[in-house]
């Protein structure tokens, strides 16, 4: 004779264990969508002196390097005239800068979000995924965070090239897909141990390529 009682609640516990599985499907981000937001909220930053790569984060204000912008006076991020609100590359491992498009602020939905929390330190290991605009092409190379250096970046070993004119471009987590930081330069590493912060040498040195990330963390974006 079937229990009832003892039925119904069985199915009760199923229907709870397929809701709680749905809502966190729903709730963590799969790798292909945040591949996609990360190429869609990543763009070229031009100046009248140089070009990089920047990435919106909210509203209108978009985040790249500060070597980007140092000493320019004409900005354009995805062929939109912005306007500089702060930046800071002064050698001590800060090197980042705050730009406004003009216009109305953009959909939220379509910036990427900031990881405030966590340390530097937490963050060696994680798998990530660097977007940029080298040269002008969208790029996005999957990578890994390496060591937490003395200086608060980070060093991180990406798995593809990359180019100049990906410097400012994103960091993102690839399993939250917030952004963890943004890219200050590329290194490259030769046999003998040395390293080169400079992207000099890429073609010619068969060293191990590596990449200088300043934590979001540490910039005005998490203030």
């Amino acid at each position: 004779m079937i229990n009832w009682k003892n039925a119904l609640g069985l199915g009760l516990l199923i229907a709870l264990c397929v809701l709680a599985v749905n809502a966190a499907n729903a709730t963590t981000p799969d790798d292909r969508a945040i591949r996609i937001k990360a190429m869609r909220t990543t763009f070229m930053v031009q100046t009248n002196m140089s070009m990089g790569t920047a990435f919106h984060i909210g509203g209108n204000v978009y985040v790249t390097a500060g070597h980007v912008v140092d000493g320019a006076v004409l900005f354009q991020i995805g062929g939109e005239s912005a306007t500089l609100l702060d930046y800071a590359d002064d050698g001590s491992g800060l090197d980042y800068a705050l730009l406004a498009i003009e216009g109305p602020p953009a959909d939220q939905a379509k910036a990427l979000d900031p990881e405030c929390r966590m340390t530097p330190a937490q963050m060696q290991g994680r798998r990530v995924y660097i977007v940029g605009v080298p040269l002008g092409y969208a790029t996005m190379v999957e990578a890994f965070i390496l060591v937490d250096l003395d200086d608060g970046r980070l060093l991180v070993a990406p798995q593809g090239l990359l180019g100049p004119g990906v410097s400012g471009g994103a960091v993102i987590d690839a399993e939250t897909g917030k952004v963890l930081g943004l890219v200050s330069m590329g290194m490259v590493m030769l046999t003998d141990g040395e390293r080169h912060e400079t992207w000099e040498g890429m073609s010619r040195h068969g060293g191990v390529q590596q990449s200088i990330v300043v934590p979001l963390s540490q910039t005005p974006v998490c203030r």
